[in-house]
């Protein structure tokens, strides 16, 4: 291996490293999906949807990513959490198959996910907590 290969190899390594962003920063201090509807008058800020476009929508991936999706509009919006109240895996119109297009990147699925992004209440009810129709995970109940 010669010098120049080395400062080549040195160099790829060093700017690949400038897109490293590790996850778990991004994720941190992001408001929690809660598991249950608050044992108290809570306030529902506002109801937010997020969807996306993908040919795998039952893969992890999609999930992750339209849960942090909510997670961060719910943090932008000032939320102390949000309950996923309602999930949607849609069929999209092949447009290969109808108007006679070639494309590499049409979607067959839009999956969304739609949340109650709430402010936490300071005074409790008496009673058992209700759950969710949707975990923390996305997961039906």
């Amino acid at each position: 291996m010669n010098c120049y290969t080395l400062k080549i190899m040195t160099l790829a390594y060093l700017f690949s490293s400038l897109f490293y962003i590790p996850a778990v920063s991004a994720n941190g201090n992001l408001p929690p999906i809660l598991d249950y509807y608050p044992n108290c008058s809570y306030k529902i800020i506002k109801n937010f949807t997020a969807k996306i476009k993908t040919e795998q929508p039952l893969i992890e991936k999609t999930r992750l990513t339209l849960l942090a999706k909510l997670r961060r509009k719910a943090k932008s919006l000032g939320a102390d959490a949000l309950i996923i109240i309602n999930k949607e895996v849609n069929e999209v119109i092949n447009a290969e198959k109808y108007w006679g297009m070639k494309s590499t990147d049409i979607a067959k699925y839009v999956v969304s996910y739609e949340a109650e992004l709430v402010k936490q209440c300071e005074r409790l009810k008496n009673g058992a907590q209700r759950a969710a129709p949707y975990n923390h995970q996305g997961n039906r109940v």
